[in-house]
């Protein structure tokens, strides 16, 4: 007599191994997608110019969320604006809410730099971006790359160069709560810290701006409500011979930014770029 061996088949076993396959279609697909839908997305450009720029901007939203109205010395020192028109020589630095043209040219919201639009004599470029959670705070640093020289006098017609131990740049933080659909994004405590050299002291026996920089250190809060994937500028002065910052704000819900190379990578969600500056 022959046996007949064969695999009896376990309802039990099928219906697990469905249950599993369910699970891994939803790990591997779902999941994902809800998280990058929730990701906040940050850009971050920095323009400084180096020669006379002049132009007009103005803003057609109320982009304040305090409590109350900002102070008038800080809206005196700190421009908002959706859409700007500058001249810097002969060239155009034109900014509107769907994006940001040099002499009619696209300035794309990331790499911008590799696109070699802008001219590097005239203005310099620093972009960061990153991605956070709603509620999460994200800071970007822009750091000089050089710390500032002076001459100090040692005897009657001796002059020693040295360096400055303190170092200039652009500290900018904040917290950015909002959702997939809300129509307006709130960012609160929207912290800029701006080190910039204000003048020198004068070095005797010379006219020459080359004494110890004296340091000014300026401090602006902000609480903003502003469109999802709009740019919108900021405008400030940091003093005198210091040319003019511009930065270029870019917040949107469900469009995670790709990862910087791993030449730029910093520790999520902050992000650190340097300049030079000016001696």
């Amino acid at each position: 007599m022959k046996t007949m061996v064969g695999r009896v088949c376990d309802p039990t076993l099928k219906t697990r191994q469905f249950v599993q396959l369910v699970c891994f279609f939803t790990l591997v697909f779902l999941i994902p997608t809800a998280r990058a839908a929730d990701l906040v997305s940050i850009y971050c450009q920095v323009f400084r110019t180096t020669g006379n720029l002049v132009g007009d901007t103005s803003i057609d939203e109320n982009v304040w969320a305090g409590a109350r109205p900002p102070s008038a010395e800080l809206q005196r020192a700190v421009t908002l604006f959706n859409e700007g028109h500058f001249r810097l020589d002969q060239d155009r630095l034109d900014a509107k809410i769907n994006g940001w043209k040099w002499n009619d040219k696209d300035i794309p919201i990331t790499k911008a730099r590799e696109s070699r639009i802008l001219p590097e004599d005239k203005v310099q470029l620093i972009e960061s971006w990153t991605n956070i959670v709603p509620g999460q705070t994200a800071n970007f640093e822009i750091g000089s790359q050089q710390q500032l020289e002076y001459f100090e006098k040692t005897g009657s017609d001796l002059y020693q160069l040295r360096k400055l131990d303190a170092l200039t740049g652009l500290k900018i933080g904040m917290r950015v709560d909002g959702r997939l659909g809300d129509p307006l994004l709130r960012v609160s405590n929207l912290t800029i810290s701006l080190k910039s050299v204000e003048k020198r002291e004068p070095l005797e026996g010379t006219l020459l701006p080359v004494g110890r920089p004296v340091l000014n250190e300026a401090q602006y809060k902000l609480a903003l409500k502003l469109r999802s994937g709009n740019s919108y500028g900021i405008l400030l002065h940091p003093g005198e011979g210091q040319g003019v910052l511009i930065i270029r704000l870019n917040i949107a819900v469900g469009r995670p930014v790709s990862p910087k190379p791993a030449s730029e990578q910093t520790t999520p969600p902050s992000a650190t770029s340097a300049y030079k500056e000016s001696k």
